[in-house]
């Protein structure tokens, strides 16, 4: 496989790199390598033009779009083709140690601020790989998330679309803390690389730790980053970061980024994992605490899905108020309504009711529930597999990729390794008759688990 780079930094040259074909690597565990799919044949689109410097407050300039790039519709992606490839083969062959070994040299004198203006501004893209538009997964906390967002790489991997180059999908989070190049190379690119990539990676760090650059010209530097690479820029976003950023927002709507909302149905699920992980629920109020084997308090915190997999059955059990545990829960079910309204643009502010979204995407929903039941096995759930297999083809659609199969992406998920199923409430719920009994009448009390199955509650959407 080729993978064209095209680096414009002081004066232009061109790298030819080759790397072996791309198979699933250990995101969300693996067992057995999956070739990829050869993908569908996409139709040519016109070449992109270079992209804009992303818009900030005291800039006032516009912010750079897609849409006169060859997209159409919202959300919606696009491919770059060029006539390039023909002759970069032709010539590289010759030249092309003398050129990258120039182009490594040329790039290591660039400062952080020129490597700022120029991952702002991008260039134009040759070669086969073009652009792939940015995959948002739209979420919160105690989701499933990383799970789920692992599992997306692998089947984007396997279905012939580059998601290597990030090694976590914390993209929004991770990028209002970084300081240094040097963070941001570790937390972010993937080692293994030659050493031209590891000196453009380097001054793709510098532009992203500089001084003036705030989230949204992060972001962009992200966007042409990947652009460059041709790699599917796939990551996390939660409202948090979206409603306080709407220039980032904006910008990565222009450039056609396809979201899809991911929820977790069970919100009894949601709030264990919060006072497990968070030390307090949604509300912000004590919700509860975990327990040992003698029902006694020990400490909470962030485990981690590999941790919290591995902690024994006397380890995952919590006592949950019941005084609270409804309150908690509708308060769960607003936050995700709230993502779900900003996604269709019906968002407003609680304060002034003034508009917090940034218009309609075009998104769809789906249940963590449904797209991660193959992990645990038949006892657990025995149309587990199929279940999960029939969403990730839907999701997979809505995010550009048409080569998905049931049998190509169920061969992936078989590839992947299973975790330990939920443990039931009844047992994971130190106090659970007291909730039971709290929980009775209301429309939560479907939602608890007697039995270490999994149970089919229906998910609490719009009318909440």
């Amino acid at each position: 496989m080729v993978r064209n780079l095209s680096l414009i930094c002081l004066v232009a040259h061109s790298i030819i790199l080759s790397s072996d074909a791309i198979q699933i690597v250990a995101l969300a565990g693996e067992k057995q390598p999956v070739k990829p799919i050869k993908p569908a044949a996409a139709k040519a689109a016109p070449a992109a033009p270079a992209a804009g410097k992303a818009a900030g407050k005291a800039a006032g300039k516009a912010i750079p779009t897609a849409k006169a790039e060859g997209v159409t519709g919202e959300g919606s992606g696009y491919n770059v083709s060029s006539s390039s490839n023909a002759s970069s083969n032709a010539t590289s062959k010759a030249s092309s140690n003398a050129t990258s070994w120039a182009s490594s040299k040329t790039t290591m004198a660039m400062s952080a601020g020129t490597a700022f203006h120029y991952y702002s501004n991008g260039s134009t893209i040759h070669g086969s790989a073009g652009y792939v538009a940015p995959i948002m997964m739209f979420t919160h906390g105690c989701s499933e998330s990383t799970a789920g967002i692992h599992t997306l790489q692998a089947l984007l991997r396997a279905h012939g679309m580059n998601s290597d180059l990030m090694a976590h999908g914390e993209l929004i989070k991770s990028l209002t803390t970084l300081t240094t190049p040097e963070a941001f190379v570790k937390q972010f690119l993937q080692s293994g690389m030659t050493k031209a990539d590891e000196t453009a990676q380097q001054n793709m760090g510098n532009a992203i730790t500089y001084h003036t650059a705030e989230l949204s010209d992060k972001v962009q530097i992200l966007v042409n980053w990947a652009k460059e690479q041709g790699v599917a820029l796939t990551f996390k976003n939660e409202l948090t970061y979206s409603s306080k950023n709407p220039d980032m927002m904006q910008y990565l709507k222009n450039m056609g980024a396809r979201p899809f909302l991911f929820t977790r149905t069970n919100l009894v699920d949601v709030l264990k994992c919060r006072i497990e992980d968070f030390c307090n629920g949604v509300g912000r109020v004590k919700a509860g605490y975990r327990v040992d084997a003698n029902g006694e308090e020990i400490p909470c915190g962030f485990r981690g899905r590999s941790n919290a997999s591995n902690a024994s059955r006397e380890e995952d059990r919590v006592w949950l108020d019941p005084e609270v545990i409804e309150f908690e829960l509708s308060e769960q079910q607003k936050n995700d309504k709230d993502h779900r309204q900003y996604l269709s643009g019906n968002l407003l502010s609680e304060e002034d009711h003034s508009k917090v979204d940034i218009g309609k995407w075009n998104y769809k929903e789906f249940a963590a529930e449904d797209l991660l039941s193959f992990e645990y096995g038949e006892a657990y759930d025995a149309k587990g597999m199929h279940t999960s297999a029939q969403e990730w083809v839907k999701l997979l659609g809505t995010v550009g990729v048409h080569n998905a199969t049931f049998y190509s992406v169920q061969t992936v998920l078989k590839s992947l390794d299973q975790y330990p199923a939920p443990l039931s409430h009844k047992y994971s719920i130190a106090n659970y008759d007291d909730i039971k009994k709290a929980l009775q009448g209301t429309k939560y009390k479907d939602m608890l688990r007697e039995d270490d199955k999994r149970g089919r509650t229906l998910a609490l959407r719009s009318s909440i």
